[in-house]
C-alpha cells in the first residue's frame, strides 16, 4: 500500500510525508490530484489479498467480501465478554457468542462445632470444580444455581456441620456438588460432572481435616483455585476462601471456652464468552 504520490497529489495533508487528495481550485489554478495505475493496484491488492486470504473466491458482484473475510479472519475465537455469577440468575449470552469457557464451583461446607472439653472438631469440605468449552447452539437464556456455603455452626453447640450447596447448570449439563459439613470422620469434598462440553476439567473438593486434638481447631478441605478456613486455636472456626472454599471446624481449647465453627464460602460460575 501507498498514498498517493503523483504531482498534483497535495502534501503533507496528513502529516509529514502523508498526502492526501484535493479537488482542485478552478479559480487558482489548482489541479485536482490527478489518480495513477500504481496507486489503483494499490489498494485493489490490498483489499484482494484479505479476501483471498480469508480462502473468498473474488466475485464481481459481492460487495461484502472484505467484511466476510474480516469476520472469517478475526472474528471467530476472539474473546468478547466475561460475565460472573456469584449468586443464582439467568445469563443470557453477549451478542455474537457462539462459544463460552465455563467455570462453575460448588460451595463449601461449614465444620463442624464443639460443646465438650477434649472433643475435637472436623473441618467443612470444598465445592467441586467443573471447567467446559461448550457451543451454544440453540440458547438463549440459561438459568444457573450457585451454591450457598454451609452456614456456621454457633458454639457451645456439638452439631455437625451444614453441606455447601450444588452449582448447577442443567442446561449445559454442569454440576459441582458442595463440600460436605464437617461430622464424624472427614467431610467428603463435592464430586463434579459434565456433559454436551468439547473439553473439560473436572476436579473434586477437598475433603476436610479430620482427628483433631481438641485444642485446635482443624482446617477444612479448599475447592479448585481457592483456599480453605484455616485451623484455629482459642477462637472460632476460619471461613472458607472464596469461591467455594470450605471453613475451618471450631476450636476449643482444653478447659476453655467452645467455639462455633466457620462458614462455608458460597459456590461461584465465571463465563467467557467466544465469538
Amino acid at each position: 500500500m501507498h498514498r498517493i504520490d503523483t504531482s498534483t497529489a497535495q502534501k503533507d495533508k496528513f502529516g509529514s510525508g502523508k498526502n492526501g487528495f484535493t479537488g482542485g481550485n478552478p479559480q487558482t489554478g489548482e489541479l485536482p490530484t490527478a489518480l495513477d495505475a500504481d496507486f489503483f493496484d494499490s489498494v485493489q491488492e490490498e483489499i484482494a489479498a484479505v479476501i483471498e486470504a480469508a480462502g473468498i473466491t473474488l466475485a464481481k458482484a459481492n460487495n461484502a467480501q472484505l467484511l466476510t473475510a474480516m469476520k472469517a479472519l478475526v472474528g471467530p475465537g476472539r474473546l468478547l465478554n466475561i460475565q460472573s455469577f456469584p449468586i443464582t440468575g439467568n445469563y443470557i449470552p453477549v451478542a455474537g457468542a457462539k462459544k463460552v469457557r465455563v467455570r462453575a464451583w460448588g460451595a463449601g461446607g461449614s465444620g463442624a462445632g464443639t460443646a465438650t472439653s477434649g472433643v475435637g472438631a472436623i473441618g467443612g469440605a470444598g465445592g467441586a470444580y467443573v471447567e467446559v468449552t461448550i457451543d451454544l447452539v440453540g440458547l438463549s437464556l440459561i438459568p444457573i444455581t450457585v451454591g450457598k456455603g454451609g452456614t456456621a455452626v454457633p458454639a457451645n453447640s456439638a452439631a455437625a456441620g451444614v453441606a455447601g450447596g450444588d452449582t448447577l447448570i442443567p442446561l449445559l449439563g454442569i454440576t459441582a456438588r458442595g463440600g460436605g459439613g464437617g461430622g464424624s470422620g472427614t467431610a467428603i469434598g463435592g464430586s463434579p460432572t459434565s456433559s454436551k462440553s468439547t473439553a473439560s476439567l473436572l476436579v473434586k473438593g477437598q475433603d476436610g481435616q479430620g482427628s483433631a486434638i481438641a485444642s485446635i481447631g482443624v482446617q477444612g478441605g479448599a475447592a479448585f483455585a481457592s483456599f480453605a478456613g484455616v485451623a484455629r486455636t482459642g477462637s472460632n472456626g476460619d471461613n472458607g476462601g472464596y469461591p467455594g472454599g470450605a471453613s475451618a471446624g471450631s476450636s476449643y481449647p482444653s478447659g476453655g471456652t467452645p467455639r462455633g465453627s466457620g462458614s462455608g464460602a458460597d459456590g461461584l460460575v465465571i463465563i467467557e464468552e467466544y465469538a
